[in-house]
């Protein structure tokens, strides 16, 4: 029986931890830099313009100062106040009138969609590393797309039926 060092394994999973570590906040280095625009999205109301200016990374935003006019106009109306307590935060900015604040529901549209489109293309990606293992590293790229078409589907398939016709197909 082979003992190795201790301290030689320690010192294997100390850098395997580091190195995960990096990865994870070269990942999420993007959502602190979306942290106060987080805020601005989850509650627009308890943003301090005068205080803070823009919440809005200066990347997403072009015309600040449209944006902020924007804002406190949206603040100080008191139907839309009303409803954001009410509503949950997808269908408050549904709601937000695009012709009375076109660059807020621009923004918030733009901030929305990052966790939805992530997390499709996480899934996706996970979902073929899943599909295309080492077994079956020869597939073409008409049959990969396929498999992750059915791997990631909400629809159910009616098998019952399907194994009907089958059988019907060959009587």
């Amino acid at each position: 029986m082979i003992i190795s060092n201790p301290l030689i394994q320690f010192e294997s999973y100390r850098e395997k931890l580091q190195n995960l570590l990096e990865d994870f906040q070269k990942m999420f280095i993007d959502l602190h830099a979306l942290k106060s625009s987080l805020g601005f999205i989850l509650n627009p109301f308890l943003i301090d313009i005068i205080s803070d200016g823009c919440p809005i990374s200066s990347n997403m935003v072009e015309e600040v100062s449209q944006f902020e006019t924007e804002l406190l106009d949206l603040q100080e109306d008191q139907n839309l106040v009303m409803l954001h307590k009410t509503l949950t935060l997808l269908e408050f900015w549904k709601i937000v009138p695009e012709v009375k604040y076109p660059l807020l529901n621009k923004i918030s549209i733009k901030i929305i969609s990052i966790f939805g489109s992530t997390y499709t293309c996480e899934s996706l990606f996970s979902t073929m590393k899943f599909v295309k293992s080492k077994y079956r590293a020869n597939l073409t790229t008409e049959h990969l797309s396929e498999l992750l078409r059915t791997a990631t589907t909400s629809l159910k398939p009616d098998f019952k039926r399907l194994a009907t016709k089958v059988q019907n197909l060959s009587a």
